[in-house]
């Protein structure tokens, strides 16, 4: 846990360590921690645990920032009588205590990725599907979907509403709400994929990108909007062989509302002349996007939409990155001065992109990046970006974490 002061330095106030005591208790179910979930009210955190299989809950002091252990919940369990904390008692509070509430699995053995999104006060659920993952090997004719559903506060419980093939297992799933220039609104879901397919069917190609999809209200349905570019305007492959886009992060600075995307390479060892495996460093380009407004897109049920979609706006090369991150910060009297022609609605926005690394390879590329609405788009990284070079705003390194003695994450 760190504290960060208003020049954006941080410190940490707490370490937290998987099977071991915190406050009198055992820590349990953070190995493989994969994502972090802070409460709207600040007073709760949640961890996933990849390895553990499990969901960890915390009390957090909202004022110092303080983690408190309370449980977890581990996969097969059904003992959620144990997160006494959420009880409200004069609330009379449901709890579940049978198999046939919750929680409930979904997809147990084939779900990769779930993201919530709220539209007109209704509450909804997508879970990513991966036939891939199947303990028996699927076959050509089946296909990877997403799943949409619907939370009913008067049945409480989840029902499906929408079931879209996607060919191909998603790796992540990242949601943004756009305004067309006539004033109308719209949820986009974003979906990144890497699928190689010759695991079961060596005839079969990988194939790996980001598809944006256009939620219709109205008929419940996801539409194919488009796929982001693998090309850039002069030909140049984007991309090399066995990039997975590992994580995506939607955000808005101003009213340009960018898209960050973290590619890494998926083979990274090789052999040399006697045999041995050797691990290999690769130079892996990873894409911010910026949504275009102008222009129109013909989506796949033939209905005509505002808005281009996303384009490459910057280039970002690295040895391979898991995750970014956008975090504004408030330009305040002292600094307003000096960063004033960085703020942008009261803020000066930093972009941060975790390591890529394993066990073996302990080289990370943790890197810090600060936009600068006033600079043009120029970097060597940039070639072939045509549409976006030389335009207002660019994002600045500003920090590089880069490290062959330790892990990182920025």
């Amino acid at each position: 846990v760190m504290s960060r002061d208003t020049s954006g330095a941080l410190s940490i106030i707490q370490n937290i360590t998987n099977r071991h005591m915190l406050s009198n208790r055992m820590v349990d179910g953070l190995a493989g921690a994969s994502s972090i979930f802070l409460s709207y009210d600040r007073t709760s955190l949640y961890v996933t645990g990849y390895t553990d299989q499990s969901l960890v809950m915390f009390n957090r002091d909202p004022d110092k920032g303080l983690l408190e252990y309370v449980d977890r919940i581990k996969n097969g369990e059904r003992q959620f009588e144990k997160f006494v904390v959420s009880i409200d008692v004069s609330e009379k509070t449901k709890v579940p205590n049978s198999n046939d509430e919750y929680p409930r699995q979904l997809d147990s053995e084939a779900s990769r990725k779930a993201k919530y999104f709220n539209v007109d006060g209704k509450q909804y659920l997508v879970i990513a599907v991966d036939i891939s993952l199947n303990v028996n090997a699927p076959t050509p004719e089946e296909n990877s979907y997403i799943d949409v559903l619907i939370w009913n506060h008067e049945e409480r419980s989840f029902n499906r509403v929408h079931r879209k093939i996607i060919q191909h297992g998603a790796v992540d799933i990242e949601s943004t709400y756009v305004v067309d220039d006539d004033g109308k609104g719209a949820h986009y879901l974003m979906v990144s994929f890497f699928e190689n397919t010759a695991v079961w069917y060596p005839a079969l190609q990988e194939a790996a990108g980001v598809k944006v999809y256009r939620w219709n209200s109205a008929k419940q349905e996801l539409v194919f909007h488009h796929q982001l570019p693998q090309l850039h305007p002069d030909g140049e492959a984007m991309f090399g062989t066995s990039m997975v886009p590992s994580g995506m992060h939607a955000f808005l600075i101003g009213k340009q509302r960018f898209l960050a995307v973290a590619y890494h390479k998926s083979a990274r060892t090789a052999s040399d002349s006697k045999g041995n495996s050797i691990q290999l460093t690769y130079k892996v380009p990873s894409y911010i996007y910026i949504w275009n407004s102008d222009g129109q897109r013909l989506m796949e049920d033939g209905v005509l939409v505002s808005g281009f979609g996303f384009e490459a706006f910057q280039r970002i090369v690295s040895i391979g990155a898991t995750e970014f991150t956008h975090l504004p910060t408030p330009c305040t009297e002292d600094h307003a001065h000096a960063l004033g022609s960085q703020c942008v609605d009261g803020c000066v926005h930093f972009l941060a992109m975790s390591a890529f690394g394993s066990e073996s390879d302990h080289h990370v590329s943790s890197m810090v990046w600060r936009f600068q609405p006033n600079s043009g788009n120029f970097d060597p990284d940039n070639r072939g970006l045509w549409n976006n070079v030389g335009t207002p705003g660019y994002f600045e390194k500003v920090f590089d974490g880069s490290s062959s003695a330790k892990r990182a994450t920025a």
